[in-house]
């Protein structure tokens, strides 16, 4: 139930970005954190391994891509690259 709020802050999150135009690249970062507090309510409200699992593995896709979107950030050149182009 704690992770009800963000939750729903996330799914905000994402929605108000689609409305504002935000990159799809930092709005993907709104849903995996929906993940990871779904992941975390369900992993903790079970206790099963494969819930943990869901627990962490978000939490791992989240800082690969909050990277993804640092490095973009930081050399925006990468972003071509990263297409082929």
């Amino acid at each position: 139930i704690s992770n009800l709020p963000f939750l729903l802050l996330g799914l905000f999150q994402f929605m108000a970005g689609l409305k504002l135009g935000v990159p799809l690249r930092l709005n993907i970062c709104n849903l995996i954190l929906v993940l990871v507090y779904t992941g975390s309510a369900l992993f903790h409200g079970t206790l099963l391994y494969e819930m943990q699992l869901l627990d962490e593995l978000p939490m791992m896709l989240l800082i690969s891509q909050s990277l993804y979107c640092l490095l973009l950030q930081t050399f925006p050149s990468l972003d071509a690259y990263a297409m082929g182009v």
